[in-house]
């Protein structure tokens, strides 16, 4: 009985060791493109903001057939949140006026990403494409989104897409993604 206690409490301490080891917040988001980016000095001053599920999104944001991380995140607990875009190409695009020091991104009171029910997740060109054949409810004209984006949902259907446009990200304004009486395809 002995020797089984010894190896259960030789088991746990190694394993609390190797936690140990680990440095930082980065230790939650494996590809090594993405512990570059937040390393940088860019980035630096951010904290990961792990409040939501998931935390990160990786699509191709650009179109370059190469993956990028959108990855919540706060320049300190006080502020609102924001997202890091770490393109595969090597490039970092901070948004949200509580990461940039004040530069705001989108058209929401105080720039803040976080309603109270907030999700968000991938959003393919299909998707999108989709979108465009509605008659009510989306914006009009439509935004040109030729790759995949991030689509932002909270309460009662409302969203909104964080999109490149070629240039740089863009934010589209609020719309309901849910059929409403009336609400045709086009």
């Amino acid at each position: 009985m002995y020797k089984i206690i010894t190896s259960m409490f030789l088991m746990i301490f190694s394993t609390l060791s190797c936690f140990a080891a680990w440095e930082g917040e980065f230790i939650l988001i494996e590809p090594n493109d993405v512990i570059g980016c937040l390393k940088s000095s860019k980035t630096s001053e951010l904290i990961l903001d792990t409040s939501i599920n998931p935390y990160y999104l990786r699509g191709d944001f650009d179109g370059d057939k190469k993956p990028d991380y959108a990855i919540w995140m706060r320049r300190n607990v006080a502020e609102v949140a924001g997202v890091v875009v770490c393109a595969g190409n090597g490039s970092i695009h901070l948004l949200g006026s509580g990461i940039t020091k004040g530069e705001k991104f989108s058209d929401m009171e105080h720039d803040d990403f976080m309603p109270v029910h907030f999700q968000w997740e991938v959003s393919t060109k299909q998707e999108m494409d989709e979108l465009k054949t509605w008659k009510c409810n989306v914006p009009d004209p439509f935004p040109k989104i030729e790759n995949e984006s991030m689509k932002l949902r909270w309460r009662e259907g409302e969203s909104t897409f964080i999109y490149w446009d070629g240039k740089k990200y863009q934010w589209t304004e609020g719309f309901v993604l849910e059929a409403r009486e009336g609400c045709t395809i086009k």
